[in-house]
């Protein structure tokens, strides 16, 4: 089984590794080259990882593809980038990261090329970031994330489904070199992806199905008796899908992913006209509106890959579970959970108006502050928020616990809450219930009509908070 290991180069000599599949590098003209005049004679955090994965997978033939200075071991984002459309375009099974991004502005184009890999076939497994901070590829629903859990017994390992699935680790290594020097792989994050890598190529030579849903009820069957892991928790694993639109109130042109085609009540017979793997996303008021499509569904069940229910479901006995992974609304919902209130000493910003006039402006903030180099997250008090790459409040009840989770799991520089024009207000001072006197609250009819709102409102976001340069 081929491994591709996406790192500082793997010098087989070193340990005394068997011979490498490929021994690539990408260089800084972002061609993919043989790798040539390394000093196999070196350590490097690549050859390590590859020590990890055939002691525990002999049989595997790795592929080195080199895309950080073994020095410093830094690289470039479109080096990445370069790596793994190039995995891509080999059709390799299983990938192996150490490394990931927890730069918002990065998040984009990876998940872009994760969501294609993931689409046709390939397994990621990645390491999250050593300061444990949301970190992609590994915080993706479509990758097994796996970080170093120094408090549980060691040569143990279970799944946390405490906000995201990931894999905790304490497995040690040693190793002995071509001097018959003894090494420890310290305990990290990245040492800690290739164990687990060597581990899912053992569940699938046994024969396990690659789908991901099968390999996370593999690992983790000794750890949850009622763990479903064929929901998600975030719709992040979606590239392009089929919206079936039961409710008429989306812009489906503004949505995160690519929209194939929109079905309606009118045109659901076409539905049957699919012929290949895709996704679909079901948008309706009610969960009892499925029973219209219902039938549709199932007639295509071999060709749904994963299936997204975007309503509240009180009772998922609608929710029809096909296809290999499935969403709803409450699941997500769920993640929220009540968690100790922190102090956020970050800037929050309120902006009041309809969903339609929200929608655009909250995007272009999101672009205008990223392209600044601020990590910016939007919370979207409307219906269907995530729909548009945004977190979602339910109520203003809820809103607060959710700007706390947002603030403590993502770390953003800025926070912007987008809330209808009918949200409750405090009598006195006209504020949105639960927004502080220190937080910056718009309205957006306080701007003209033909402005440029977002840029007017980035402005008075950096003259409210005196906000310099990002960090």
């Amino acid at each position: 089984m081929e491994i591709a290991v996406i790192d500082d180069g793997i010098n087989v000599s070193y340990f005394g590794l068997k011979p490498l599949k490929r021994d690539l590098e990408v260089d800084e003209d972002l061609n993919i080259i043989s790798r040539s005049n390394a000093d196999q004679l070196c350590n490097t955090h690549g050859s390590i990882c590859a020590a990890i994965i055939l002691k525990h997978f002999p049989e595997a033939e790795i592929t080195s593809i080199k895309v950080l200075d073994s020095k410093t071991r830094k690289g470039t984002l479109p080096q990445l980038l370069k790596a793994l459309e190039w995995c891509l375009e080999t059709r390799i099974p299983v990938i192996n990261l150490s490394i990931g991004s927890t730069q918002f502005q990065d998040f984009s184009s990876i998940r872009r090329l994760i969501t294609a890999l993931y689409r046709q076939g390939s397994i990621i497994v990645a390491a999250y970031n050593n300061q444990n901070i949301y970190t992609v590829p590994a915080s993706l629903e479509c990758v097994i994330g796996v970080r170093h859990n120094k408090e549980l017994k060691v040569g143990k390992y279970l799944v946390s489904n405490e906000f995201e699935f990931l894999v905790e680790v304490n497995v040690p290594h040693y190793f002995k070199n071509i001097y018959s020097h003894e090494i420890e792989a310290p305990a990290s994050n990245s040492y800690a992806a290739p164990y687990i890598t060597a581990l899912v190529c053992q569940m699938l030579k046994g024969g396990l199905s690659a789908q991901l849903c099968f390999i996370w009820e593999k690992l983790s069957r000794k750890r949850f008796s009622s763990f479903s892991p064929n929901f998600c928790v975030m719709p992040d694993i979606i590239d392009e899908a089929e919206v079936v639109d039961l409710s008429g109130n989306e812009n489906c042109g503004l949505f995160y992913f690519k929209v194939n085609k929109i079905y309606t009540i009118a045109n659901i017979d076409e539905l049957s006209l699919i012929n290949q793997l895709t996704y679909i996303v079901v948008i309706a008021e009610r969960e009892s509106d499925l029973l219209a499509v219902r039938d549709n569904l199932h007639d295509i069940e071999a060709y749904i890959r994963g299936i997204f229910y975007c309503f509240k479901a009180e009772n998922t006995q609608y929710c029809i579970k096909i296809g290999e992974r499935a969403w709803y609304e409450t699941y997500y919902l769920k993640k929220f959970k009540k968690s100790k209130q922190v102090k956020i000493d970050i800037p929050l910003v309120y902006l009041k108006g309809t969903k339609e006039a929200l929608i655009p402006i909250l995007k272009e903030l999101e672009m205008i502050l990223t392209l600044e180099d601020y990590s910016v997250k939007i919370v979207g008090e409307f219906k269907r928020a995530y729909l548009y790459g945004f977190e979602f409040s339910k109520n203003h009840k809820s809103r607060l616990n959710v700007i706390n989770n947002v603030y403590q799991h993502f770390q953003p520089d800025i926070i912007i809450c987008g809330i209808l024009e009918n949200m409750p207000s405090d009598l006195i001072t006209g504020l949105p219930t639960c927004c502080g006197e220190e937080d910056l609250y718009l309205d957006l009819k306080e701007f003209g009509e033909g402005c440029n709102h977002s840029r007017l409102i980035y402005q008075k976001i950096l003259e409210k908070f005196d906000v310099g340069n990002p960090t």
